[in-house]
């Protein structure tokens, strides 16, 4: 028996055990998004939503759609259940959110789902008024008991010179702001008043005035929060860290 005929019997045997093209191609197991690591996915929602953002983003939507125009656009956010979950929870994760009012605090809290509200972390609420009215501030509340995540917490009152008293309604909506989140385990939460309006000696309070009725409403807001801060004709700063 010469080499050469060993080496074709070598060969002949070889290719009796081939698996077919098609057949490997069935053997190969799937490889989908959802079945990269975790990690991966991550650094990918990193590059498809909101990258390089240095300062807080600001909720003005007064509506669930105007919300799905404007933050919650992207497509990532319609491709499946579990990326929309997955999205959702890194995007509230990994920015600071400053919402304007508590009725678009009501509709954006409302809009992210269990999973945003869940790892929200960082979060200003910024009233431009004392609460009147009960239906945004129980929608508000309610969502604001998901947020387990949430490290750091500012609530902002942007108001003019026409300081008032707090109502007894005024109370319990502040007071239930505060209990719905004072519980969670190493939450950081300040209050802070804030004024920018200059044009406000015109509206006929007097400068002699306008310090008593801060100190007034210090008074009143410390007696529901805790101490706070007052930054008095502070320019309004809408890229304010509140870390």
């Amino acid at each position: 028996m010469s080499l050469v005929q060993v080496e074709r019997k070598t060969d002949d045997a070889a290719a009796s055990h081939t698996i077919p093209a098609q057949d490997t191609q069935q053997l190969q197991p799937r490889t989908s998004f959802l079945s990269l690591p975790g990690e991966l996915r991550n650094y990918i929602y990193q590059l498809s939503v909101y990258t390089n953002i240095n300062s807080a983003i600001n909720i003005l939507q007064t509506s669930q759609p105007d919300l799905f125009r404007s933050i919650l656009s992207p497509p990532v956010f319609r491709t499946s259940r579990q990326v929309r979950h997955e999205t959702l929870s890194y995007l509230c994760a990994n920015n600071r959110f400053q919402l304007l009012g508590l009725r678009s605090a009501s509709e954006f809290l409302t809009a992210i789902g269990p999973a945003g509200r869940e790892s929200l972390a960082c979060l200003s609420l910024v009233l431009t008024s004392l609460p009147r009215h009960t239906s945004a501030a129980t929608i508000c509340i309610s969502m604001l008991k998901d947020a387990k995540g949430l490290k750091y917490m500012r609530l902002v009152f942007e108001v003019g010179l026409e300081l008032e008293d707090f109502s007894s309604l005024q109370v319990s909506i502040l007071r239930a702001l505060y209990d719905a989140v004072k519980s969670i385990e190493g939450l950081q939460f300040s209050w802070l008043l804030r004024r920018n309006d200059y044009e406000g000696w015109a509206n006929g309070i007097d400068r002699q005035e306008f310090p008593r009725r801060v100190e007034f409403f210090k008074k009143q807001a410390t007696a529901i929060f805790g101490r706070g801060d007052s930054v008095t004709w502070a320019k309004f700063n809408s890229a304010e860290r509140i870390t």
